[in-house]
């Protein structure tokens, strides 16, 4: 299966734009509870907003570092079942692992969305941040890791790659690598 490659190149930036907003949301998690805690125990005072925009950065950085875990294979696993089987074998095991993380990913999907629902007219008490869009944060992560999840299956049926290649983690290397190719060829 050949991709194109400025959809591969376009994919590239999107991860990169991100990892660079996983980033942002971690500094700005940090900046605000340190602040806060300065605020408290130096001047008796504190921001009472700045908890709550530390939890949603953190619930996003969360869900955006799991999609991007999720394209690097950087997921916690062992494969020792797997790399000690013959290759047909592997390509069975492999489907399996994708269809339980599919099943998982509908769950989380569907759960998120009527939860999403449910809670449409709540919102937190001092930003008055919406309930729901958090929820629907975890019908993004569900959807785009299907995909992903998919995306790896067409690799090895359509494409005929090992399956031992495709559980292995990727690199920053890669992803810059892909960068890098789109910015030369314009």
């Amino acid at each position: 299966m050949s991709t194109n490659p400025r959809q591969k190149n376009a994919m590239a930036y999107v991860f990169r734009a991100v990892e660079i907003l996983i980033a942002i949301f971690l500094a700005l998690m940090v900046f605000l509870t340190f602040l806060n805690v300065v605020l408290r125990f130096v001047f008796n005072t504190g921001l009472a907003w700045s908890e709550e925009i530390s939890r949603l950065c953190f619930i996003y950085l969360v869900y955006l570092g799991s999609i991007v875990a999720a394209r690097d294979n950087a997921h916690l696993m062992v494969d020792s079942l797997i790399a000690n089987v013959p290759k047909p074998a592997q390509k069975v095991i492999y489907v399996i692992i994708q269809g339980i993380s599919i099943w998982l990913m509908g769950l989380l999907a569907y759960g998120s969305w009527q939860w999403a629902m449910m809670k449409r007219g709540d919102f937190w008490t001092v930003t008055h941040y919406p309930v729901f869009l958090i929820n629907i944060s975890g019908l993004v992560l569900g959807g785009v890791y299907i995909l992903i999840c998919i995306v790896n299956l067409s690799r090895m049926i359509a494409g005929k790659e090992d399956p031992m290649t495709l559980l292995m983690p990727r690199s920053d290397d890669e992803t810059e690598e892909a960068v890098n190719e789109e910015g030369e060829s314009e």
